[in-house]
């Protein structure tokens, strides 16, 4: 069987998965050991980090910062956020600031 994330021949008895007939065409498909070491180890590693993304994403909200203000433009578009200019950004940030501001009173 290969594997879905690497392409590889999985050489170890890889695990019985049991597939909704809408999956059925990744039968002769699996994740080696290898690549399941791997997603487990990052897995551990954003749960043991998950507060300071937590904050560092209520800090980028609370700032306006660019990243989350592209983030937030791309969001319903099929643009990346890299792809959306400056001044969209800054007529987005201030859209935001006067959001805010209504909200407040």
């Amino acid at each position: 069987m290969k594997c879905l994330k690497c392409f590889n021949e999985d050489l170890k008895k890889p695990k019985a998965n049991k597939l909704p007939d809408m999956l059925s065409h990744l039968a002769n498909y699996t994740i080696c050991r290898d690549c399941e070491d791997r997603l487990e180890s990052a897995r551990n590693n954003y749960m043991q980090h998950s507060d300071y993304y937590k904050k560092t994403q209520a800090a980028y909200r609370s700032e306006l910062r660019s990243q989350y203000i592209n983030r937030v433009i791309a969001d319903n578009s099929s643009l990346k956020p890299s792809d959306i200019p400056k001044e969209l950004t800054v007529a987005k940030r201030q859209h935001l600031k006067m959001k805010r501001l209504l909200k407040e009173e």
